[in-house]
């Protein structure tokens, strides 16, 4: 975004944005495991925590699974129109103060602000109790999910606590 806004101002040269795509490791751009193939592995693993990692992703990868995002009316998205992008949900940064966290540091700037997508927004009628029914369902699966992404993430390496 930074790029399209530098080429839009006519003198991207005048600017100097972080080299974000140097600081992702090469492993990291490869196609990820499917969800079989990661089942099929996890009989194949001999170290105890590889195999809870892998188990804590299939968990996670199920949960997730279990709704899609709901479509926002376009009244909704109407009153987001004038927002930044949203800060995202989980960001990974590969080493301390890389460009990544850079870029998370300046753009927290307005973190107060939103966007509808990929924001999880719920809409809901309280005159319709199947409309309120949905909409607990899909909070509850989201609650769901991000335990999980919590549990896998207090599993990898540098995120155990030191007692």
């Amino acid at each position: 975004m930074w790029h399209e806004w530098a080429e839009g101002e006519g003198g991207a040269d005048q600017y100097e944005i972080p080299d974000v795509e140097s600081c992702i490791p090469a492993e990291m751009k490869e196609e990820p495991l499917k969800a079989g193939a990661l089942r099929d592995l996890i009989s194949q693993v001999q170290d105890d925590g590889l195999r809870s990692v892998i188990e804590a992703a299939l968990t996670l990868e199920g949960i997730s699974q279990r709704l899609q995002c709901p479509e926002i009316s376009e009244e909704t998205r109407d009153a987001f129109m004038d927002s930044n992008p949203p800060l995202p949900a989980l960001l990974v940064s590969f080493k301390r103060n890389d460009s990544i966290a850079g870029c998370f540091e300046e753009e927290d700037q307005a973190m107060l602000e939103a966007c509808p997508e990929p924001s999880f927004i719920v809409e809901i009628d309280p005159g319709d109790p199947g409309s309120i029914r949905h909409a607990f369902d899909a909070l509850a699966v989201l609650c769901e999910t991000m335990a999980a992404a919590s549990r896998l993430a207090a599993l990898l390496p540098g995120n155990k606590e030191e007692g």
